[in-house]
């Protein structure tokens, strides 16, 4: 029996493809506690209060029959002739007013004195279990009367020093037993109420903890958990979350890449790991802060921090701190750049061969044949000798096709564009094209929009380019509009623009970080009204072999 009740309660808690849920489990788990529980005190409690019940019974019997014992006319009466007409009335009375079952006194040959049926007296006493009180000994026992099995009470008659008799108090067990009854239903009772209200609470704790789990299951939440974990293992970005308290409760492997560390990192302190004041702003004031640039021992970061609010969105609890390579982020906007860059190459090169070729057919249609041929081979001259030039002093293709692109783009401006006849790039170790044709593009782009705000004088922007044995060179010079002293200080920040037009002024940010990123330096000079000469210097080592 025991065995098929464990089979089958294992069976109601894994039943295959219906697993309980959690508050079914909760409720069914508190009502097997609380029914061991109460059964187990229960039956203690009946134990304890019955014995205590059968020990108050024998001592209230003892009590009643030393009280009977020690009447005046009980001791005076018992044993003579028509004693029992003193007794009986005296006793009798004391019976009905303590509620015994019997009062019985006997003399010594257990001829009885008194009883609760009158037609009995002057009998002998029934149950045999009198011996030991009519040699002088108080004790209580369970025998079989005349009125049923009883619980009686022995205690001996005294007069003058002499024992005359004995008296014995009882009580039915039939009435011991409704007691007990009584008693073992009180105590069921009360542990049926408690079971009860046991499980009202193990319901209402139930709906609680569902509820603050947003009433999903706990596989739920852990195929959710798992799913959430690897999502944010996967990404590219590093992320880390921090606590009200500013301390790390969750790094992903990119997070703990890019800060060089190996261990987990949940319980640092975030300061720590991330030294940037934005954090402790972002807990206090609870405002997002972005693109901010952090120095990691690995690498150079773009990070992001976005307060966690509570489930009112109110309070603040915790920053999630998100940052990328800034490698990454430039190898991008280089390969954007280099995408856009050839674009607007080929737009550049179609829009000069539309005009070229107009500029042929007017010519043919006006019959000057001959001055046709000469703009053609002009043309062709012009422009062979600058691929000529950049390919013979620019070795490296990235650089080669920007300067191309730009000096097509001045010309579609009517905008004079030369090169520096001692420019010169060869193959720099270390020094990715990309990243200096981004460096030049964004440079020669500035120079040319200053120049379309100038009104008047001659239009022109001059590029240099020298390559010596220590450090890369490049300038980039216009006779455009200048800039003021005050704004030369913020030219090169993010989102710092001079132009009239709805620019994003990030051409020189761009430009800034890249030259950062290579330990380069950048200087400016200029003067409102007069041009500008930007100079970039990249440190570098060639190789000796």
């Amino acid at each position: 029996m025991a065995g098929t009740g464990l089979a089958g309660l294992k069976s109601l808690f894994n039943r295959p493809g219906r697993p309980l849920k959690i508050s079914q489990k909760i409720v069914l788990l508190v009502f097997l506690l609380l029914f061991t529980v109460l059964l187990i005190v229960g039956i203690l409690a009946e134990r304890i209060l019955v014995s205590r019940l059968e020990e108050s019974l024998e001592q209230n019997a003892l009590d009643l029959a030393n009280v009977v014992a020690g009447i005046p006319e009980v001791q005076d009466f018992v044993g003579t002739d028509g004693g029992h007409l003193v007794i009986q009335p005296l006793v009798e009375g004391l019976r009905v007013k303590t509620e015994a079952e019997f009062i019985v006194v006997m003399d010594m040959e257990s001829t009885r004195y008194s009883h609760p049926v009158p037609e009995r007296i002057g009998q002998k006493f029934v149950g045999g279990d009198e011996g030991r009180a009519l040699q002088g000994e108080t004790y209580t026992s369970v025998a079989m009367g005349t009125l049923g099995q009883s619980l009686r009470a022995f205690v001996p008659i005294y007069r003058d020093g002499q024992q005359v008799g004995v008296v014995s108090v009882g009580i039915l067990m039939d009435d011991i037993m409704r007691m007990i009854g009584q008693l073992r239903l009180q105590v069921t009772l009360a542990a049926l109420a408690g079971l009860v209200l046991g499980l009202i609470g193990s319901g209402y704790l139930a709906w609680n903890i569902k509820k603050s789990m947003f009433g999903m299951e706990p596989h739920k939440i852990s195929a959710l958990l798992n799913e959430r974990v690897a999502i944010l293992e996967s990404v590219r970005e590093g992320i880390v979350a921090i606590d009200r308290n500013g301390y790390v409760i969750y790094s992903n492997h990119e997070a703990r890449r890019l800060l060089g560390i190996e261990s987990d990192v949940v319980g640092m302190e975030a300061e720590n790991l991330l030294p940037v004041v934005s954090l402790r702003e972002v807990l206090d004031k609870g405002k997002p802060v972005n693109d901010v640039e952090m120095n990691l021992s690995r690498a150079s970061v773009l990070s992001n921090f976005v307060p966690i609010k509570s489930r009112d969105g109110g309070k603040t609890v915790g920053v999630i701190v998100s940052f990328r390579d800034m490698t990454e982020v430039r190898k991008i906007a280089e390969e954007l750049t280099g995408v856009m860059r050839f674009v607007e190459t080929l737009r550049i090169q179609n829009h000069e061969f539309n005009n070229k070729l107009h500029t042929i057919s007017g010519l043919i249609q006006l019959g000057e044949y001959d001055r046709a041929v000469e703009y053609i081979s002009s043309a062709a001259a012009t422009r062979r000798q600058l691929i000529s030039f950049v390919s013979e002093r620019i070795k490296d293709p990235a650089v080669a096709a920007v300067l191309l692109g730009k000096y097509g783009r001045a010309r579609e401006l009517d905008i004079g564009f030369s090169i520096h006849r001692e420019s010169i790039l060869g193959e720099i170790p270390g020094l990715e094209g990309t990243t200096l044709a981004a460096v030049i593009g964004n440079l020669v782009d500035n120079a040319l929009e200053a120049e379309q705000q100038a009104n008047d004088g001659e239009q022109k922007v001059e590029v240099a380019i020298f390559d010596s044995e220590e450090e890369l060179v490049i300038r980039v010079e216009d006779t455009g509009t200048g800039i003021s002293e005050k704004l030369q200080d913020k030219i090169f920040e993010k989102g710092f623009t001079t132009g009239k037009e709805d620019h994003q002024g990030l051409g020189l940010y761009i430009v800034s970080s890249f030259v950062e990123s290579l330990d380069g330096e950048i200087k400016l000079e200029s003067k409102e009204g007069k041009g500008t000469v930007v100079t970039v210097y990249i440190p570098y080592e060639k190789d000796s072999t």
